[in-house]
């Protein structure tokens, strides 16, 4: 596929078919391996301060907790009671950075409404996160204290009441740019069992196509 990519036209394409791959990027690798959109949203969280806090506890076993090594039974093997030290940390502060591009949007030359329903997708994903996703991972489960914007004198992160009405809004009124119907179903191939062992066998060999 020779010539400059023509990210606009890829991006009307994206819309029409997944408006999400222009909040989050997207990577044709099997088309030319260079169609591509930089994601509009990107994100990291930073401690402040921090430092180990050490702890530890027992893995019960209450089948073979005491150890028998003539039957195999013991803590190399996996079994008997077994105390453990632990390594968590601990932060003077913990931020979430959230950093949506609009000037990238902008660039795609979509309609404006396009535009506002991109942007609304992402200050939706990031308002949903900072409410019930901020269970990272085990014994990590933090609440955030406070919003704070920049860029934009007085702005405010709308809540999650005026964000699910602005998309519902947005997704109406770019029904003419989307796919229709909007569902797009993708058919998946399943190869016949012994199939490509049979296209590959030499002639007059036996294959199982069972």
């Amino acid at each position: 596929m020779p010539g400059v990519v023509d990210a606009r036209r890829l991006a009307r394409l994206a819309l029409k078919y997944d408006p999400n791959s222009l909040v989050h990027g997207l990577f044709l690798e099997k088309v030319a391996g260079r169609l591509r959109l930089p994601r509009a949203l990107s994100a990291f969280i930073e401690a402040t301060n921090a430092r180990p806090a050490e702890s530890g506890g027992v893995k019960f076993d209450r089948v073979f907790p005491e150890a028998d090594r003539d039957r195999g039974i013991s803590a190399d093997d996996g079994f008997t009671n077994v105390p453990f030290p632990r390594t968590e940390f601990v932060a003077e502060a913990i931020t979430a950075y959230f950093n949506v591009d609009r000037a990238l949007v902008k660039s795609y030359g979509l309609d404006r409404a396009a535009g506002r329903l991109v942007v609304a997708l992402a200050l939706w994903k990031i308002r949903r996160f900072l409410e019930a996703g901020l269970r990272l991972r085990t014994a990590c489960d933090l609440e955030c204290t406070a919003v704070r914007v920049t860029g934009d004198d007085g702005a405010t992160l709308p809540t999650t009441h005026d964000l699910d009405q602005l998309v519902a809004e947005s997704i109406a009124a770019c029904s003419a740019f989307f796919a229709s119907p909007t569902t797009t179903s993708v058919k998946v191939y399943v190869p016949e069992r012994g199939a490509r062992r049979a296209a590959a066998a030499p002639a007059g060999t036996a294959t199982d196509a069972g």
